[in-house]
């Protein structure tokens, strides 16, 4: 697993944007209460980019096709969640 980017942080899960859950909690309060933003701590190397769909490193995606080709569901298709 990726270690978390903030300095001195020994989780090494990282969760969103390279960072673990409780430092990714604390960098999302600061920049929804305009402290700074996401481009401004990615520039310092304190956060990475946003992943798609806003899921860490498209793992449910991952998941998500690994199901669907163990069940024969071609992608696209609807499931009826059995």
């Amino acid at each position: 697993m990726a270690q978390c980017k903030t300095p001195n942080c020994d989780n090494k899960a990282s969760y969103v944007r390279d960072l673990c859950r409780g430092c990714y909690q604390q960098a999302a309060k600061m920049v929804r209460d305009k402290v700074t933003t996401w481009d401004e701590l990615m520039a310092m190397g304190l956060a990475g980019p946003a992943s798609a769909r806003g899921r860490p490193h498209g793992a449910r995606h991952r998941f998500t096709q690994a199901f669907q080709k163990a069940k024969g569901i071609r992608e696209g298709e609807a499931t009826d969640g059995n």
